[in-house]
C-alpha cells in the first residue's frame, strides 16, 4: 500500500481483497480467516521481494535502500539486515 493511505484507505483494499476472492477461510468453522490480510507499506513490501527475489544476496550487518520515485513523492527507507535464515 502507498505510504500516504490513510486506515480508510486500506480497509477499502482489504475489503476489495476479499471480495475478489483473493483470501478465503481455510477450513469449516475458521473466523479468523479475514485478519490474516496484511496490507504492507509500499517500500516494505519491495525489500521483503528483494529479500526473496534471484538479487544479490546481502548479508548482516549490511545496509541496503529502497528509493520509490512516483509522481510528485521520494520515498526512501534505508534497512539492515539481522540475520539470514531461521532463528
Amino acid at each position: 500500500m502507498p505510504e500516504r493511505w490513510d486506515g480508510k484507505a486500506c480497509e477499502i483494499m482489504k475489503e476489495a481483497a476479499i471480495f475478489a476472492g483473493l483470501v478465503r477461510s481455510a477450513r469449516a468453522g475458521d473466523v479468523g480467516w479475514r485478519d490474516r490480510l496484511k496490507l504492507a507499506p509500499q517500500l516494505e513490501a519491495i525489500a521483503v521481494h528483494c529479500a526473496s527475489a534471484d538479487t544479490p544476496k546481502l548479508g548482516p550487518p549490511e545496509v541496503f535502500f529502497i528509493l520509490d520515485a512516483g509522481y510528485d513523492q521520494l520515498s526512501v527507507a534505508a534497512y539492515r539486515v539481522g540475520q539470514v535464515g531461521p532463528n
